[in-house]
């Protein structure tokens, strides 16, 4: 069994995979025409407060500006005296008030971005979260795990004020591995403090990583063969970054070179068409139809050609058949919200 993950970058967008055996796990697409700055950190200026809404308008140094909910404001911009649980976003914000914000949710048409003050700055193994004191395991993890984990988060010395979340990749790893993780960030942040109060006006003090190196910190593991990229400047960026954060890995990086496109070497290009169909055939005869609202995804299974001895047995191979298929839809659709089988 081989997997790898692809890095395919031109003048026009980067194409990021993970194969296993040649097929398709995960693929993410992101134009060069579109800059996104989900996850960007900027001064910002409180430009309107709108009771009626809730919320506020930030100028952020973009040509939109962009939109801060209530829920969205952090406890230290709240004044002293703020006794409320939900306090009215008049008693919180005033035009004109300096603040820093990140950008969780990029502009959509004539709406623009969605703000938070709630910093978190994401790693290889921990996710940082400034001026904050809680630490996050997930609930999901059997309570012996969740132990284990509180032990290892106590272990790495997290600084007063600071919190963090362990990521799945850093379940696993030593305390070590995730001191350095933390270290890394709490540098960082330092960085990022110092840009602001350095920065005298509304404008960007930390843009996130480059998509193939998001993709890295986000999806890379250790069962990972090989990570092959087609451009020379990004080999050089992917490898400053895991020489940083995980120097083991630097020897499975490889430069792709040959004659055709690398998606088509590996086999990938014919199943991107077929993966963003809307009926999408499974290998027993059955199929999968999905269909994508505002509301909600719905997705059909349909037995097609797999037959059993009576009506149970059929319907029973074809979800079988049908559920291994729809987790790989939803990742490399990246599909959220509410999701009726």
């Amino acid at each position: 069994m081989s997997k790898r993950i692809l890095i395919a970058v031109d003048e026009e967008e980067s194409r990021v995979a993970v194969i296993e055996n040649n097929r398709l796990l995960n693929l993410e697409i992101e134009s060069n025409a579109f800059e996104g700055r989900r996850g960007n950190i900027y001064k910002a200026v409180v430009h309107k407060v709108e009771q009626s809404l809730q919320a506020a308008f930030i100028d952020f140094g973009e040509d939109k500006q962009g939109f801060l909910p209530l829920s969205e404001i952090h406890h230290r911009l709240w004044p002293e005296g703020i006794t409320e649980k939900r306090p009215d976003i008049t008693k919180l914000l005033r035009n004109k008030q300096e603040i820093i914000v990140q950008v969780v949710k990029d502009e959509v048409g004539t709406k623009g971005a969605t703000l938070t003050t709630y910093i978190s700055l994401p790693g290889r193994y921990l996710v940082l979260m400034p001026e904050s004191d809680k630490h996050g395991i997930s609930r999901r993890l059997a309570d012996t795990e969740r132990r284990r984990l509180k032990e290892v988060v106590d272990s790495i010395g997290v600084p007063e004020g600071f919190g963090v979340i362990i990521r799945t990749a850093g379940r696993q790893q030593r305390p070590l591995e995730l001191k350095k993780d933390l270290l890394y960030l709490t540098t960082l942040y330092e960085t990022i403090e110092e840009r602001a109060k350095e920065r005298k006006s509304a404008g960007l003090i930390y843009r996130d990583r480059s998509h193939p190196v998001r993709f890295i910190r986000d999806y890379f593991q250790d069962d990972m063969d090989e990570v092959w990229v087609n451009h020379r400047g990004t080999l050089k960026e992917v490898s400053e970054f895991m020489n940083v954060l995980m120097p083991d890995a630097v020897g499975k990086l490889r430069l792709y070179e040959g004659e055709a496109p690398m998606f088509i070497k590996f086999g990938v290009e014919d199943q991107i068409e077929s993966v963003f169909a809307r009926q999408v055939e499974l290998p027993s005869g059955g199929s999968i139809v999905i269909d994508a609202t505002e509301a909600l995804v719905a997705v059909d299974v349909n037995s097609g050609r797999v037959k059993g001895e009576d009506i149970e047995e059929t319907a029973l191979a074809a979800n079988l058949d049908a559920a291994d298929e729809i987790a790989r839809q939803v990742v490399i659709r990246d599909l959220g919200g509410l999701l009726v089988v």
